[in-house]
Parts: structure tokens; sequence; C-alpha cells
């Protein structure tokens, strides 16, 4: 029998192939597994990032319904807390930002910018992602809407928004000027 070569971008096709099964089968984000497997870190300690049921067919987080805010940090919006105030306090929890007074009410104003009323007709995409293929990204549901919002904003380098947030001060001002006019398309850059 002859000796038998592996060809190389067949492995690699191979490989892709099962992370991007792995991500999502366990619901992970695959540019993070990615991210991990890259700096040597074990993609089994990943957050899901979907809102999957657990085995008692409850979701990941809850929402306590007299304050709208989210009971365990880093989890999104639960079945049926699909307020506006329960999606910015599940999508500042993703985001890993303290829930203030600043970040709620200047979430509330970057919204308006992109949609004049909540919930959003682009299915729980209040900030109007774009799908890459002329419109724009839907979500099956509030907590996949706050946990996308989120990860775009991790993923796509905006880091002033972020870094606003993440202080709890809010968005505020000018010092996310450059953020907002590369996510409008220079249509504006600043929300309050």
């Amino acid at each position: 029998m002859a000796d038998r070569q592996i060809s190389g971008p067949a492995l690699g096709a191979i490989f892709v192939g099962i992370l991007f099964t792995y991500a999502g089968i366990k619901g992970y984000s695959i540019p993070k597994t990615i991210q991990n497997l890259i700096t040597g870190k074990s993609p089994l300690n990943e957050a899901q990032i979907t809102g999957l049921t657990t085995a008692s067919g409850t979701t990941n987080a809850s929402v306590n319904p007299s304050s709208s805010t989210s009971v365990a940090a880093g989890v999104s919006v639960a079945e049926g807390g699909s307020s506006e105030t329960a999606f910015q306090t599940a999508m500042l929890n993703d985001l890993g930002a303290p829930v203030t007074a600043a970040n709620l009410s200047s979430l509330h104003e970057w919204f308006l910018h992109e949609e004049p009323s909540f919930p959003p007709p682009n299915l729980w995409n209040p900030l109007n992602i774009e799908n890459g293929v002329g419109g724009f990204v839907q979500y099956g549901s509030a907590a996949e809407g706050a946990q996308g919002t989120a990860q775009f904003i991790e993923d796509n380098g905006y880091n002033e928004i972020r870094m606003m947030l993440l202080s709890g001060n809010g968005l505020c001002g000018s010092s996310c000027a450059s953020d907002f006019l590369r996510w409008s398309g220079n249509g504006y850059s600043s929300v309050c």
C-alpha cells in the first residue's frame, strides 16, 4: 500500500468545520472561541451568547420584574423582559458595564438616533446593526438582541463607546465622536 499524506488544506477545512459546529452547538461566539484557541485558553470556559434554555427550560438569566434589572451579571434579558430598560440593562451586563442612570439615559438617546420606538421594527436590533447584505440583523429574542449588540460593539472595535459604558459615565459628550461617526456613517458624532 502506498504512503498517503494528509492534505494541509483538507485538514484545515475539517478543523474549521469542527470549530463552527462546536461553537454553534455550545452557543459560543465564534470569534471569541477562535481568540481563546489562538491565545492558548480553553474554549470550554466561554460563556454562552445565545438564549439557549437549560434542562429545566429556563434561560440563563432572570429579570426582576419590579426593577427591570438583570439579577445575574453577564447574562441577558429573560423571557418576557422586553422593556427598553430591561434590554439596556442586559446589554450593559453583557458588556460587563455597570447599570447607572448615565449609561441607561445615554443608551436611550442613542437608541432614539437609530429607531424612534422600542421595541424596534428590526427584531431586537435597536441600533440597526447591518447584516452585510443590505439589510439589518434580526434577533430571535430580546436576550439574543442584547447579547448580539454587546458582542458587536466588542468585536468591531467600538472601544470609545465600550470604555465610556464601562466607566459608568454614559455616552454623552464628545469622547465617543469617532465611534459614533463610524457607527452612523458620518450621520452623527454624539447622542446627547
